[in-house]
């Protein structure tokens, strides 16, 4: 759902306003999942995650911790 979105904005506004919004940037649980599937799929690090959907390198540890262990 939220993923949909991120489509949505960078096809509307480019990846420019993508990155002027991260404080109002929240993701629900399949997202999440989304995300982290993509990682381990394509064998990114979390820096190139991180760079990849303007998220902190810490969030997406923080999410392997909760969803993955």
């Amino acid at each position: 759902m939220a993923n949909d979105i991120f489509e949505i904005e960078r096809a509307l506004f480019g990846n420019n306003n993508f990155a002027d919004n991260q404080k109002l940037k929240s993701y629900d649980e399949t997202t999440v999942k989304i995300v982290l599937n993509h990682q381990r799929k394509n064998k990114l690090s979390n820096l190139e995650l991180s760079n990849k959907y303007k998220i902190s390198r810490n969030t997406i540890a923080k999410w392997k911790k909760i969803y993955i262990a």
